[in-house]
């Protein structure tokens, strides 16, 4: 009689600890599906984003806030280029332009200068005229 109970006990133990274990692994799947949807929900978030933001059709810019500011503001070399050969009133004007631009996170933008002006998108130059090759 004795070692009947302590089977019936163990065996009890037994089921309880696998009882306990069953419900802490369907807990940890339901975790990590609510976690997989929410992750899902938030790459189509992102790639929507992320493709209206390079459609040059698109007008409307709206950066995502974990794109970094180096895909749309402009290197030093590009700047550098762009004040070359400039009088000082120019490359102050220029300067200001694209500091703004670039504190507003604008995509594109153009700025005029008295020798041309250019045309600046994701922070590289898309069009440079100059006024003296119009004239």
């Amino acid at each position: 009689m004795e070692y009947e109970t302590i089977v019936l006990l163990v065996l009890t133990i037994i089921s309880s600890i696998l009882a306990i274990w069953q419900k802490k692994i369907a807990t940890v799947n339901k975790n990590e599906k609510e976690k997989s949807d929410e992750t899902a929900k938030l790459e189509k978030y992102n790639n929507t984003i992320t493709i209206e933001f390079f459609d040059p059709n698109n007008s409307n810019w709206n950066i995502p806030e974990w794109l970094p500011s180096s895909t749309y503001n402009m290197d030093v070399i590009t700047k550098q280029y762009l004040i070359n050969g400039l009088s000082e009133a120019d490359t102050i004007l220029v300067n200001a332009k694209i500091e703004y631009a670039e504190k507003n996170k604008l995509v594109y933008y153009e700025i005029e200068y008295s020798g041309g002006w250019y045309i600046i998108q994701y922070g590289l130059i898309k069009t440079q005229i100059q006024k003296n090759h119009i004239e």
